[in-house]
């Protein structure tokens, strides 16, 4: 009834994204932002707590950072760059999973 707008678009597009996730079984998800991180958990959680911590999820991994927009809407320079390289290091991380995790073949 008190949903916010981002809300009801997590519940409505959460069918297709479980469907795509059984289909694909990705070995790794980066979630890019608070947004893409609740509507993969289906649960309201801090950002910051998952920053940084890789965790499992439905038999692989997950990792998340930052959405590109948050750097981009940073007051200064270094600020932006200190986000930037969050980022950079979230990606290698999951290219670090994903490496360590393939499913054989």
């Amino acid at each position: 009834m008190h949903k916010t707008q981002g809300q009801r678009e997590i519940e409505a597009r959460s069918y297709w994204l479980e469907r795509e996730l059984d289909t694909v079984r990705p070995a790794v998800i980066v979630t890019l932002g608070a947004t893409a991180l609740t509507s993969l958990l289906r649960n309201k959680v801090s950002l910051r707590d998952y920053v940084n911590a890789p965790f499992e999820i439905n038999g692989g991994w997950a990792t998340t950072t930052y959405h590109l927009s948050f750097a981009l809407c940073q007051q200064d320079e270094s600020s932006r760059d200190k986000v930037l390289d969050e980022i950079t290091q979230a990606l290698a991380r999951a290219r670090e999973l994903a490496d360590k995790h393939k499913p054989p073949t």
